[in-house]
């Protein structure tokens, strides 16, 4: 079975010059940390380092757990206060042999968008889930996007949970806005073992440009 999950490295900090020219998509290698045993850095293909991840990582346990990895890539590279740039990567795991295809969605047809197996994080979902609403605020003028469109989540900083923003970014890392949900829906967005994809359900148009723009948000119980 497949894992694919997007997350932010930690030691972002002291990486910032070879993140800054890191463009969405970009391959990426994950490589044990001689630094840390039972750890693995995050480098572009030509060996400049982006981020390390701790033993604990779920990488690190997948890995140690014999299974490999069948892709890693740039995932968002976004600004941050003074000048700091935020990069998340992408990663898919799974057993020996195991062959991962990307998923390329068909053209739609009416609301079949609102049904395809893409997720903010995961392609699919296995087990039990909840349907939630989420409102997306400050929104951009200069990003389009539709009804039907897969988002993304990212943390805003390291604060608490209750004190951090969640941003919005469209699949290709272009920021749509800012999220406003319930508070534990916006816990397990922040809980990295929470499996779950967004959609744009609604957005304003000429005739309601008053109207919110809302995500319908899915989560693995």
């Amino acid at each position: 079975m497949l894992t694919e999950k997007t997350f932010r490295p930690a030691g972002t900090r002291d990486c910032q010059l070879a993140i800054a020219v890191l463009s969405y998509g970009e391959p990426l290698q994950i490589t044990p940390d001689r630094d840390r045993e039972g750890g693995h850095v995050v480098t572009t293909v030509d060996g400049d380092r982006i981020g390390y991840l701790t033993p604990r990582h779920w990488v690190s346990v997948d890995l140690a757990s014999d299974r490999v990895v069948l892709h890693a890539s740039v995932n968002c590279n976004s600004n941050l206060v003074a000048g700091k740039r935020m990069v998340t990567v992408r990663v898919v795991t799974g057993a020996r042999g195991d062959v991962y295809a990307p998923w390329t969605p068909s053209p739609p047809q009416d609301n079949e968008r609102l049904q395809t197996p893409w997720g903010s994080f995961f392609i699919d979902i296995t087990g039990p889930t909840r349907a939630y609403k989420g409102r997306i605020v400050s929104l951009s003028s200069t990003v389009a996007i539709e009804v039907g469109d897969s988002v993304q989540f990212q943390r805003s900083g390291d604060a608490g949970v209750e004190l951090q923003a969640i941003c919005v970014f469209t699949n290709e890392g272009e920021r749509i806005g800012s999220l406003v949900c319930e508070p534990d829906v916006k816990r397990a967005l922040i809980d990295e073992s929470k499996r779950f994809r967004a959609v744009v359900s609604s957005m304003p148009t000429r005739a309601t440009p008053a109207a919110p723009a809302m995500l319908k948000i899915v989560i693995e119980q």
